[in-house]
């Protein structure tokens, strides 16, 4: 899987931009402020239909003009080149693959599966349990091919669900609603509880060709007493929920919890060291998307440098070097360039919105 072609239109500081780019590693070089990760965001939004920095259009659109446009070319391995196309007019957006309209987001996330290395990634380890189901998620969607029928079903019971615990009305009309979100809720609980099984058995091959340390303990919480059938834990806990007026247990409550030593992670390893965990967890799931799908990921890699030693960056690059993965990263650094001696590679440098 590899974007050949990158054209953006009034994206940030960007007015047009056009790249050829590398299918191994193409690296952005630049100072602060210069739009290097402007680059890797409108790549992001060719996957996403999104920004991984902002939900306001307007911190994205180009100022005086109304919409921005992202267009690429991606090869993918199994079914050939097709190119994506997203026009962002005042919020609403209009998507094409291959020329043809596309409604959901999901169709678009399924055929550019890309993971993101950024300041921000050790909201994975330190932020809520938001951020962990958000990449269990992503790596089941990408594996899975039922899963984002049954997220879907799950999540349109619960709102319904919810909807009438709002109303205060009895338990009868709540109950009603309890077969459709536990049967849901038990199919998503089993897709995930494959999936971590898996992605552990991994992690501990591969978390200590990043950084040494003990080995990582990795827990699937469900989201609610997994003792119990969901349905009946439902029933239980019925007059707490109509009290709080939502359902207080279930998939949505999802967690993943790491320790080393029996200590939780956020505790026992530095900012750098988290850093490094989390990539080795992407990284991770990386590996076992290519091995069910025989794909890779595209690999966005901004700042790498924050926190992170020259030893270890170099350790970074070799495990992206090993998937076969395109790689796009930005630094302010000209000696990251020259880590690695890597036979696929392009070099830009980006300055004040122009990028040679």
């Amino acid at each position: 899987m590899a974007l050949k072609y990158l054209s953006i239109q009034n994206f940030r500081n960007f007015k047009t931009l056009n790249l050829e780019l590398s299918e191994g590693f193409n690296y952005f070089v630049g100072a602060n402020g210069a739009g290097k990760t402007s680059i890797l965001e409108s790549i992001y939004y060719l996957g996403h239909a999104r920004s991984f920095r902002t939900r306001k259009f307007e911190k994205i659109v180009q100022h005086e003009t109304s919409s921005f446009i992202v267009h690429g070319k991606i090869d993918d391995p199994n079914k050939g080149v097709f190119s994506v196309g997203i026009e962002s007019k005042k919020g609403k957006q209009k998507i094409h693959i291959n020329g043809q309209s596309v409604q959901q987001v999901a169709s678009l996330a399924s055929k550019i599966p890309i993971q993101l290395i950024d300041p921000d990634s050790h909201n994975l380890l330190q932020g809520g349990p938001k951020f962990r189901r958000r990449f269990l998620d992503w790596g089941v969607f990408h594996v899975e091919p039922s899963f984002f029928l049954v997220w879907q079903r799950f999540m349109r019971a619960l709102r319904q669900r919810n909807a009438v615990l709002r109303t205060r009305a009895g338990q009868a009309q709540i109950s009603a609603w309890d077969n459709e979100i536990s049967e849901s809720a038990e199919k998503l609980h089993q897709l995930r509880s494959s999936y971590i099984n898996n992605f552990s058995n991994l992690l501990i091959c591969n978390i200590k060709k990043i950084f040494d340390c003990d080995s990582v303990d990795i827990q699937y919480r469900s989201g609610w007493a997994e003792s119990s059938d969901y349905q009946a834990y439902l029933q239980d806990n019925i007059d707490k929920d109509m009290d709080k007026g939502f359902t207080r247990y279930g998939p949505h409550r999802a967690d993943l919890v790491l320790t080393i030593n029996d200590r939780p992670v956020q505790e026992y390893i530095s900012r750098g060291q988290q850093k490094l965990l989390t990539i080795a967890m992407l990284i991770t799931q990386a590996v076992l998307f290519s091995n069910v799908t025989n794909k890779q990921c595209l690999f966005l890699v901004d700042d790498l440098s924050a926190e992170l030693d020259e030893e270890h960056r170099r350790r970074v690059l070799s495990e992206l070097a090993e998937l076969n993965a395109q790689v796009f990263i930005t630094t302010v650094n000209e000696e990251d360039v020259v880590l690695l001696d890597l036979p696929q590679k392009k070099v830009f440098h980006v300055k004040h919105g122009i990028v040679v």
